[in-house]
């Protein structure tokens, strides 16, 4: 369908198949400003364009009916119609009225009287009223009248002056019907002015403003001057100046109390202030260094090769006046020392309420970037030994260089530690004074953290003066051997020389010592003696035993000293182990001689409760012991006792043996001190209780209804003949799984999480602090040796490590983001603090392409919002978007108006849903 034109919609209206929606008069005046921030309906605007429409459809119709009057009817390129009508009028279309008679073709005996060119008789025009006038007219031209104004009854004059205001009063036809004066007063008499005014000031002076209206006096208070607006004289002190017009180039001026100031040189002013020059000078007084003062200097021309020398650094010193103070004295060094390269050096003064001598420590060391520390030394010069302190060098939790003094355990009276003298270099940031000189810490701890080097006891040297408290050092002096000397080898030995320096004297190898050896000296070497047995039975104390002594690796021969012939009770004299095959009385079975086949042992040594000699006899699988007290020869003994052995026992038959009152053994008790192999048996029918192993991973298949197939230990726990649980422990990984039988009905395996399986994950907790085994999430590089087994979890691997935003590894724990290394000590931990947390895409379309572990902006997903529209029968309402709202025709012509719709803003500087703040923690 083609667009209609705008001519053809003169003779149609719009919507005039669509519905409308009728306004009040008052609201088609004020437009659309009534409807406010509501975009107006359809209908609405039907009504508005219907009207519209209807109102030019009638001037069309009017203009239409005069052109077609004229014979030429309108056209849509064409401009003269109504000219065109002015100038052709067709008299024969003409059905009313009177024709001009400069129109007429004909002669006046043809025209009516009122086509005359004049009227016959003359009429009288006149008005009367407000205005009086009056004139002939006929028609033959055009009459004007003069009016005469009626008087309105007010006096003619002027009215108002200086001192009185005019007033009038006018009526509804725009006459003054009234006038008169009210007085207002003489400017120069007035008690007041009828307005206040305000006075003020301003510029070189500022002064508030005050009302002043002439009934009174006023004053203005002046609260500020400015001084740089006035060019003349000069500012007393007492006003805020100097009371000085010049002052000399880089003079000073001091206070003369009300009078001028007085210009000072910068050389009287230091004398003033008892100051010394920057060149330096004399001080006839006490220095007090306050908080963050030192003294030292720097030399060196490098960066590496500068060393900062400071006196007395600010914080490096500890006193109490507690009368125990116990723990190692714990130095802290500045933050200077942290991840640089320090050759460092101490000078500590100790002193305390004791009767030792106060003492001095010569600190050195090597603190490096790896917190580690080398070359460490100490020197204790002290009066006492008691003062030979250990000295410790580490680190604290945060990685600051420490050393510690003396012992946790140490009790100190009254102490005074003071850094005395501090010596750094080799730093790469340059040792200064300023990063040296302060930030020091001195304390007393009861807890060492890391260390990584100990000088235990012997960094004691003693001073001259120190030597006579020393006892037996200035002995030891004067002993000292003359370098002189020489010492000579003697026989057996070679080598010797004099003490000018270390000699060694040489022991020839000696040959092999036997039984017969003598005590012997030969030129290289020597031989020595031995005090053996004379005989088999020799008890001689002190001797050494030979093979067959008392029947040690042998017979013991004859035994006849001890009535070995007949009688027990007489074997009392010496330790003993011989071989019994004869009768024999007092033994175990009776008084009798009766015949034994067995070891005898025999043990005399002193005992408690007066028992000086055990004789233990093992015959016939069994064993008995007894016990004696008194001297060889005169013994008392005891009655025998069997002593228990496994035969004689109601002891287990096999590893599973379940026998009621029977005694479990080492490897036979349910697996208890052996294993209880499980071969390829089916674990359903594992319950017995006990330990039980299977160390093949290849008979531990589902088939036989283990959890997993990897070998392990199995725990068979019992709770009656109808209950029976079962706990099974992986080898390898340590992995835990635990099922129930009821009834010989089993439950399916269950895995039992343990703590290790939750490393890397994140938890919630409604605490300020990291609970044990946690770490806060908050984007810190951690220790990978501290926390290794989160490190492993976590590391994103080396291809990622450049990028990820966290779990990458770098050098630094304060700028991990810029020392990233597939080799660097810390490890990057997420950092969830204020954030929420979304599952990972992981290839499905949601988020699609997001990588792991990666943060995302926050966003608003695109939406529209409707505007509130009518819609008529055939559904046309016309369209809305973000921006705009416009409205359609019936046939879908393209919009005549639009306008800019906005929604009201709401919310705040995010989005976010309901929630709760809780501290995201990371498991290591």
């Amino acid at each position: 369908m083609a667009d209609p034109t705008f001519f053809d919609l003169f003779k149609s209206t719009w919507a005039q198949n669509g519905l409308t929606e009728g306004i009040t008069d008052l609201q088609y005046k004020t437009g659309w400003s009534f409807i406010g921030s509501v975009p107006p309906s359809v209908e609405q605007f039907n009504k508005v364009q219907q009207t519209t429409d209807e109102r030019l459809a009638w001037l069309y119709k009017q203009l239409d009916g005069l052109a077609a009057v004229t014979g030429r009817p309108l056209a849509a390129t064409s401009l003269d119609a109504l000219s065109y009508a002015q100038q052709n009028l067709n008299a024969t279309n003409l059905k009313a009225g009177t024709v001009p008679v400069a129109r007429l073709s004909g002669t006046a005996s043809t025209l009516t009287a009122g086509a005359a060119q004049k009227l016959a008789t003359a009429r009288t025009i006149a008005t009367t009223g407000d205005a009086t006038g009056s004139g002939s007219f006929d028609g033959s031209a055009n009459l004007s009248l003069g009016l005469t104004l009626s008087p309105s009854g007010v006096t003619a004059g002027s009215y108002g002056n200086a001192n009185a205001v005019p007033t009038f009063t006018v009526d509804a036809k725009g006459r003054v019907s009234a006038a008169g004066e009210i007085a207002v007063g003489n400017a120069a008499t007035a008690t007041k002015l009828a307005t206040a005014r305000t006075f003020s000031v301003t510029g070189g002076a500022t002064a508030s403003g005050v009302s002043f209206d002439g009934s009174g006096n006023v004053a203005l208070n002046v609260t500020a001057l400015d001084v740089s607006k006035a060019n003349v004289g000069t500012l007393p002190v007492t006003r805020g100046g100097t009371g000085v017009a010049t002052v000399a180039a880089g003079a000073y001026l001091t206070g003369a109390g009300a009078g001028a100031m007085v210009p000072r040189t910068p050389a009287q002013v230091l004398a003033d202030i008892q100051a010394l020059p920057k060149a330096g000078g004399d001080v006839s007084g006490p220095v007090f260094l306050g908080a963050g003062a030192t003294i030292g200097s720097e030399y060196g021309t490098t960066t590496l090769g500068k060393t900062a020398h400071i006196l007395l650094p600010d914080g490096g010193g500890f006193s109490s006046n507690a009368g125990t103070v116990q723990g190692a004295m714990k130095i802290t060094l500045p933050p200077a020392s942290l991840n640089a390269n320090t050759m460092l050096r101490l000078r500590v003064e100790v002193f305390e309420y004791s009767a030792d001598l106060p003492v001095t420590i010569l600190i050195n060391g090597y603190v490096q970037t790896t917190k580690a520390w080398a070359r460490t030394s100490a020197t204790i010069l002290a009066g006492a030994v008691s003062s030979d302190f250990p000295v410790r060098f580490g680190n604290d939790a945060a990685g600051i260089p420490c050393i510690w003094i003396g012992d946790v355990s140490k009790g100190w009276l009254y102490p005074t530690v003071t850094i005395a003298e501090v010596l750094a270099k080799y730093n790469a940031n340059g040792a200064t004074v300023a990063a040296w000189g302060v930030n020091w810490k001195v304390e007393p701890v009861t807890a060492f953290e890391t260390i990584s080097s100990t000088l235990p006891s012997g960094n004691l040297a003693f001073g001259r003066t120190d030597v006579a408290n020393v006892a037996g050092l200035q002995d030891a002096l004067v002993q000292k051997a003359n370098a002189g000397l020489i010492l000579t080898a003697g026989n057996g030995l070679t080598g010797g020389g004099t003490l000018a320096a270390n000699r060694t004297f040489t022991l020839g190898t000696p040959g092999t010592l036997t039984a017969t050896t003598s005590n012997a000296v030969q030129s290289t070497s020597h031989s020595h003696a031995l005090d053996t047995q004379t005989s088999a039975t020799d008890a001689t104390a002190g001797r050494i035993l030979l093979a067959g002594a008392f029947g040690l690796g042998g017979v013991a021969p004859g035994m006849t000293a001890y009535g070995f012939a007949s009688d027990f009770n007489a074997i009392d004299g010496a330790n003993v182990f011989v071989t019994i095959d004869k009768a024999m009385a007092n033994g175990p079975l009776g008084a009798a001689a009766i015949a034994y086949v067995g070891q005898l042992r025999v043990s005399r040594r002193s005992l408690p409760g007066g028992v000086s000699v055990v004789q233990e006899l093992f015959a016939s699988d069994t064993s008995w012991i007894r016990f004696g007290s008194g001297d060889a020869g005169s013994t008392v003994w005891a009655k025998w006792q069997k002593q228990l052995t496994e035969q004689n026992l109601n002891v287990q038959t096999g590893a599973n043996d379940t026998t009621t009152g029977r005694i479990l053994t080492a490897g036979s008790a349910f697996g208890l001190g052996a294993l209880s192999a499980l071969g390829t048996a089916d674990l359903n029918t594992a319950k017995v209780p006990g330990l039980h192993g299977q160390p093949l991973s290849s008979n531990a298949t589902v088939d036989r209804n283990y959890p997993v197939g990897v070998a392990g230990t199995l725990l068979v726990i019992s709770g009656g003949n109808d209950i029976t649980s079962q706990l099974y422990c992986t080898y390898n990984t340590g992995a835990l799984f635990t099922r129930a039988c009821y009834r010989d009905s089993w439950s399916k395996w269950k895995d039992v999480l343990t703590s290790d399986a939750l490393t890397g994950s994140i938890s919630y907790f409604a605490t300020a602090s990291a609970p044990a085994g946690w770490v806060k999430a908050n984007g810190a590089a951690v220790s990978v040796s501290t926390y290794a087994d989160l490190a492993g979890v976590l590391y994103v691997g080396n291809a990622l490590n450049a990028t990820a935003e966290f779990g990458y590894r770098c050098t630094s724990a304060t700028s991990p983001g810029t020392t990233r290394s597939i080799t660097g000590a810390y490890i990057v931990l997420p950092d969830l603090r204020g954030e929420f947390l979304r599952g990972w895409s992981d290839g499905r379309n949601v988020d699609a392409g997001r990588i792991l572990g990666t943060t995302q902006a926050g966003m608003i997903e695109s939406h529209d919002h409707d505007l509130p529209t009518s819609t008529d029968a055939n559904g046309d309402r016309g369209t809305i978007n973000d921006s705009s709202f416009g409205i359609n025709t019936p046939n879908n012509e393209a919009p005549i108006i639009g306008f800019r719709a906005y929604v009201d803003p709401t919310g705040g500087a995010e989005t976010r849903p309901r929630n709760v703040a809780l501290l995201a923690c990371i498991k290591y």
